[in-house]
């Protein structure tokens, strides 16, 4: 019974849906560049509603929606659409990757010279001792990255 059935779906859906799925599946070929604009939302009998995410754009392509139509029933087999729909949707949201999911950069460590040390230990002021070091580190790490350019 099982596999009746299964053989039976095999035989109507390809021959109902075959050029739906096939639009589905290709729809970024078939589309090309319009796919930033619009997407396939919906299609049923003879007919292929579009979403379209700007309203300008909603009007430029039904003027023409002639070519469109052509260009969707040249991808398939048989011209089988006759009309286009066209409905405003909101662009999907991309989610962007937060801070935390980022690998944190981790610098080399730069070592100061014996020299360096012996001068920053004679200022007497913590705060700028630390301002110093920083800076001779700042220093010497882009002293590497000019060496690393050189290569």
């Amino acid at each position: 019974m099982a596999d009746g059935l299964h053989t039976l779906m095999q035989a109507i859906l390809p021959q109902q849906q075959g050029w739906e799925l096939y639009l589905t599946k290709h729809w970024k070929e078939i589309i090309g560049n319009l796919s930033q604009h619009v997407r396939l939302e919906k299609t049923y009998e003879t007919t292929v509603v579009l979403g379209v995410y700007d309203t300008h754009w909603m009007h430029e392509l039904y003027l023409f929606s002639n070519i469109l139509l052509d260009k969707i029933n040249a991808a398939l087999e048989e011209p089988t659409v006759t009309h286009l729909r066209f409905k405003k949707v909101n662009r999907p949201v991309v989610r962007k990757k937060s801070s935390s999911q980022y690998k944190a950069y981790q610098a080399p460590a730069i070592e100061l010279t014996t020299k360096e040390e012996k001068a920053l230990s004679e200022v007497s002021d913590p705060e700028l001792t630390d301002v110093l070091k920083n800076f001779l580190i700042r220093c010497h790490r882009q002293e590497r990255m000019w060496k690393k350019r050189k290569k």
